[in-house]
């Protein structure tokens, strides 16, 4: 016969590893949350501040001479003569 004091303290014993498990994996989810939010903030600072370069690389651009790579460039991509 098997000691029903020690089925309830094993049966005890199991139902607080199991509200444990429960309260880690909650707290972990909530970081999880955290980390993703944290994570698309970082990614849309950095596109932000992609966008500024690349507005200012085009400002460069377009104040450069006209005889310079970058003109050129971009008079061949719009198919334009690069004689004028």
């Amino acid at each position: 016969m098997t000691d029903l004091s020690n089925d309830a303290q094993e049966l005890a014993k199991l139902g607080q590893n199991l509200r444990e498990a429960e309260e880690a994996f909650q707290a972990a989810d909530r970081a999880e949350d955290e980390a993703r939010r944290t994570r698309t903030n970082a990614l849309n600072r950095l596109n932000d501040h992609q966008k500024e370069l690349d507005a200012f690389i085009e400002k460069l651009k377009a104040a450069s001479p006209s005889a310079g790579d970058w003109k050129q460039r971009a008079r061949a991509m719009r198919g334009e003569s690069s004689h004028g």
